[in-house]
């Protein structure tokens, strides 16, 4: 009885058939099969359809950010645990009906040490952030989570060998500058009459490390794991990690008395399961820097709902800082698509 040979995607984009050595270059994939859309070592651009879908995805993270951080601010009486052990049973929850019905494995998979390690990390710096939100003046919290893509930029640069270009670094500095003047942190503006322990502005910034080191490592492990096996496993981490938190902390645990918390939490933990399966997607299509820098539009997403929504006072230096963010944003976006980078790499 013939025995189908093993077939593995090589490191080159192509296929070896068996232990032959044979690389086989293909310009199609079957229906339904993963195709590693990682960019290319040599040139560093990506195919146009790509580049939209990760830079898409990335933004649909930032809008559903800027509504989880809302709810989560909204529901700062509702212990830190409390808020992850949600969203880890919707994830898990949402996730187990995909991968059953789309017959994703979630036990045979490669790099499972570097898998897990991206998932604890992850998880780490989900709880830091929603500590953070809960605990802190938002503009503060705000600000310090965007120091993320300044570590993002640098992990890449040397652990992956993602190329920073002149408008990265211009995004970067751009986008943080128009974080501090929207958010007015107290540690810069000195507008706290009461300041905060020094060590409660320490856990923001780690979770922006922890978070940094999350996007390297899942750009790493690229598309040879579905991104949805990691997404059921996230969900069962962060599960786990709410209840670990729980007997660590030993916060009390409640059911919020009246029905409006209770759709919030709901919402909450349906936009983590968002951000979760957009943010491994995502990062098959882009380079993490180019991601982190996106998904931190939430920022100025963030400034014009308390706007337009909520009323509130419009100050010059936040409207500054919002344009700065946006238009940051917008360079970075159209110099992917259009593969400008002004002719100088690091």
């Amino acid at each position: 009885m013939d025995k189908t040979p093993d077939i593995f995607v090589s490191s080159k984009g192509g296929v070896v058939i068996g232990n032959t050595g044979a690389d086989i270059s293909l310009d199609h994939t079957d229906e339904g099969a993963e195709r590693d859309v990682s960019p290319p070592q040599s040139s560093g651009l990506l195919p146009f359809n790509s580049r939209i879908k990760g830079i898409s995805l990335m933004v649909l993270v930032s809008v559903f950010a800027t509504v989880h951080g809302a709810i989560v601010k909204q529901l700062k009486y509702i212990a830190v645990g409390e808020v992850i052990f949600i969203a880890g049973i919707y994830a898990v929850c949402f996730c187990s009906v995909v991968v059953s019905f789309l017959g994703v494995p979630v036990l045979n998979f490669p790099h499972k040490g570097l898998v897990f390690l991206r998932l604890f990390i992850g998880t780490v710096a989900y709880m830091g952030k929603v500590w953070s939100l809960q605990n802190l003046p938002l503009g503060d919290a705000t600000a310090l989570f965007f120091t993320s893509p300044l570590f993002t930029g640098v992990i890449a640069r040397i652990f992956i060998k993602e190329k920073l270009t002149v408008i990265h670094i211009g995004a970067m500095i751009v986008g943080l500058c128009g974080v501090i003047l929207i958010a007015k942190p107290s540690f810069i503006f000195k507008t706290q009459s009461d300041p905060l322990p020094w060590y409660y502005f320490l856990v923001p910034v780690l979770s922006a490390v922890f978070l940094s080191i999350t996007y390297v490592l899942q750009r790493k492990i690229g598309t040879s794991v579905n991104s949805y096996t990691i997404s059921w496993y996230t969900g069962w981490f962060q599960l786990i990690g709410g209840v670990l938190y729980h007997v660590i902390t030993s916060d009390h645990y409640l059911l919020p008395p009246c029905p409006v918390p209770r759709v919030l939490l709901i919402l909450a933990g349906l936009c983590v399961v968002v951000m979760f399966c957009a943010i491994n997607l995502s990062l098959n299509y882009e380079k993490a820097t180019t991601a982190v820098l996106i998904r931190n539009l939430d920022t100025a997403l963030a400034f014009i709902v308390q706007v337009v929504l909520f009323g509130v006072h419009v100050e010059t230096l936040s409207v500054v800082g919002a344009a700065m963010i946006m238009s940051g944003t917008v360079c970075l976006t159209l110099s992917k698509i259009f593969n400008v980078n002004c002719g100088i790499e690091f």
